[in-house]
């Protein structure tokens, strides 16, 4: 009888986008018959959980990142966190060697967690940013790339999410170098695209960590009451309380689950959201167009933000003197390739040859 694979993923606590990404990952293990074990912090299990009920979960410390209310002050306060993120990363390396003793784990899929590599099974370090973006010039990035490397190729591959040529990630994921396990796997969706929804009214989609998430969202929420269409604001949080007072053209969430944002995202006419990768992905798969407004400091976003408005669906603005009002006047085309089907499948094929060698 064939052996059945027990597969660890395992997303950084980022927001949720690394673990919206990961959950297509979890359904194709499930279809090749493997045993899922998910890692994660509370809202991370929490989310998983209600799709998916025949996996198990096991609660892991996250990296809890602390992000400054300024984008100037954003660097620093990461760099200062940096001894108490190298303890966390030690930490999860031996966690899993003692997970590998007790429970058999046959191999692990990380993203973006740099302590789950393993010299005694294959372990996969899942990421789109291959050259750092540290924002201090690219002198210094050159620099940082030679080590970020040294991490990746702890892992015995290294899985770039973005496709091979003309890629959604830019420069983050096609540097000038590759490392060494490197291979693109194209694009990860957890959403499914219809073609029948009636798409009417603007989504306010709002993610990422704190202050920022609530600063943005006070500021959109104040916009949105004056805006003649229909709106959806979803604050991606259960821990905000809704306001006394919503207006009749607009329908407030919280944090919603992946099938009501499917359905959330299938009807939308245009997008305002942060522009993390994991929601570009999203908006690429079911052909939306989107107005970007990036976290202030994080240099990650607002690089996809600037080079993602060349791009006919999409622009972007910055947080601090954003106006929807101005921005839903601008004239955004529906993207004019339809490619989904190729780009979001190619992981599978990826999945495949690892899992045959496991």
């Amino acid at each position: 009888m064939k052996k059945r694979h027990k597969i660890l993923v395992a997303p950084l606590d980022w927001g949720l986008g690394h673990t919206t990404r990961c959950m297509p990952i979890i359904a194709y293990l499930l279809e090749r018959d493997c045993h899922v074990f998910f890692a994660g912090n509370e809202a991370q299990i929490d989310y998983v959980s209600q799709t998916y009920d025949k996996i198990t979960y096991l609660p892991l410390e996250g990296y809890n990142v602390e992000y400054s209310s300024s984008a100037v002050g954003l660097m620093p306060k990461l760099l200062g966190q940096m001894p108490r993120l190298n303890k966390i990363i030690k930490r999860e390396h031996e966690w899993l060697k003692e997970l590998i003793k007790e429970l058999g784990i046959d191999g692990v899929i990380s993203d973006n967690r740099y302590g789950l590599n393993n010299p005694d099974i294959p372990t996969v370090m899942m990421t789109h940013q291959l050259g750092p973006m540290s924002g201090m010039g690219s002198m210094v990035d050159n620099v940082l790339r030679p080590q970020h490397y040294k991490y990746l190729e702890r892992f015995k591959d290294c899985w770039v999410v973005d496709i091979a040529e003309d890629g959604y990630a830019g420069k983050l994921s096609h540097p000038d170098t590759l490392s060494n396990n490197a291979q693109y796997i194209g694009l990860l969706s957890q959403l499914d695209k219809t073609n029948d929804l009636e798409q009417d009214y603007i989504l306010v989609l709002l993610s990422g960590p704190e202050p920022q998430r609530t600063i943005l969202a006070d500021k959109l929420w104040e916009q949105v009451q004056t805006i003649d269409r229909k709106v959806v604001f979803v604050t991606g949080s259960n821990e905000q309380e809704p306001p006394a007072f919503i207006p009749e053209h607009i329908h407030y969430y919280g944090r919603v689950t992946k099938s009501v944002l499917d359905k959330l995202m299938q009807q939308a006419a245009v997008v305002v959201c942060r522009s993390g990768y994991s929601t570009v992905m999203d908006l690429v798969k079911l052909g939306k167009k989107a107005i970007f407004i990036p976290t202030p400091g994080q240099t990650e976003q607002e690089y996809l933000g600037a080079y993602l408005s060349q791009k006919p669906q999409f622009t972007a603005a910055g947080q601090k003197s954003f106006d929807l009002a101005k921005m839903l006047n601008t004239e955004l085309k529906s993207p004019t390739q339809n490619i989904e089907e190729q780009i979001f499948d190619q992981y599978k094929v990826a999945i495949d040859k690892w899992l045959d060698k496991i």
